[in-house]
C-alpha cells in the first residue's frame, strides 16, 4: 500500500499537498530520521533528484543504487544503514572528504576474447561506500546478467559489479558469468559436485559448476568475470 503517496494526494483539504513526517517503509523511516528537520526539498536539492522521487523514495524505498549513494552522501550516512538499517548511520566520510571512482557497465552481449564488449554507461560510486561493501574500491565494472540464478535471487538483466578472473581462479562457493559453448550463464563453483552430473544444468535452480569442468577443451565452461554483488548489495 503506497499510504505515504496517499496522504500527500489526500481529498482533504487540510491535509493536500502536505508531506507526511513518518513513512510505513523502512527505508522512508531512516531517510526522514536523517534528514533530522531538513526538508525534502532541501534534499532534492542536495542530489540532484527531483523532490516527487525523494517523496516516492520516502514511501516505497529506494530501488536504484545511484540514488541510494547520492542520497546517502547527502544524509551523510552509509548506504549499508540507510538500506538495511545496520551497521553506523555515519561511518562514511562526509560527501567533501569522500573519493569517488568512474565504474563503467560493458555489454557483455559483444563480449569478444579481447573485449568485455562495448561501454553503454559509467556510474560514479564513493570508493569508501565500495570499499565497505565489497573489501575493494577499484577494478570493478558493471554488466547486466546474462541468466537467472535463483538460489541467489539473481535475475536475467540484473546490473551487477563484477571483476575480472585472475589466472588459475575457480574459487569454491563463488558464483561467476561462464561462457560454454559460446553462450553466457551464471554457475556456482562447487569442489564437492559429483563426478556424474552435467557441468552446468541450465534448468535446475542451483545452477553448480566444478573446477574439473573449467578450462579451453570442447564442452569445458571458461570463467568470464567474477560476481561480487548487485549496486545495493553484496553477493555472500
Amino acid at each position: 500500500m503506497n499510504s505515504g503517496l496517499k496522504a500527500e494526494t489526500s481529498d482533504n483539504g487540510k491535509t493536500r499537498g502536505r508531506q507526511r513526517d513518518f513513512s510505513d517503509n523502512a527505508v522512508g523511516s531512516r531517510i526522514l530520521s536523517a534528514l533530522s528537520g531538513r526538508t525534502r526539498k532541501w534534499l532534492a536539492k542536495e542530489t540532484g533528484i527531483s523532490e516527487s522521487s525523494i517523496s516516492d523514495y520516502v514511501a516505497n524505498g529506494i530501488a536504484k543504487a545511484d540514488a541510494a549513494v547520492s542520497i546517502a552522501s547527502a544524509l551523510n550516512v552509509s548506504v549499508d544503514w540507510l538500506l538495511t538499517g545496520s551497521g553506523q548511520s555515519s561511518d562514511l566520510l562526509s560527501v567533501e572528504d569522500a573519493d569517488w571512482v568512474e565504474v563503467h557497465e560493458h555489454d557483455l552481449r559483444e563480449l569478444t576474447d579481447e573485449s568485455l564488449g562495448p561501454v553503454v554507461s559509467t556510474t560514479p560510486f564513493r570508493k569508501d561506500w565500495l570499499y565497505r561493501t565489497f573489501g575493494r574500491s577499484s577494478g570493478f565494472w558493471l554488466a547486466k546478467l546474462p541468466a537467472d540464478l535463483p538460489r541467489l535471487d539473481l535475475r536475467q538483466g540484473d546490473p551487477v559489479f563484477l571483476r575480472d578472473v585472475e589466472d588459475g581462479e575457480a574459487q569454491d562457493g563463488a558464483t561467476y558469468i561462464v561462457r560454454v559453448s559460446g553462450h553466457l550463464t551464471v554457475a556456482r563453483i562447487d569442489a564437492m559436485l559429483s563426478a556424474q552430473m552435467k557441468p552446468i544444468e541450465r534448468n535446475l535452480e542451483d545452477r553448480r559448476l566444478a573446477p574439473r569442468d573449467i578450462g579451453p577443451e570442447d564442452g569445458q565452461a571458461a570463467l568470464v568475470a567474477r560476481i561480487l554483488g548487485r549496486p545495493l548489495a553484496p553477493i555472500r
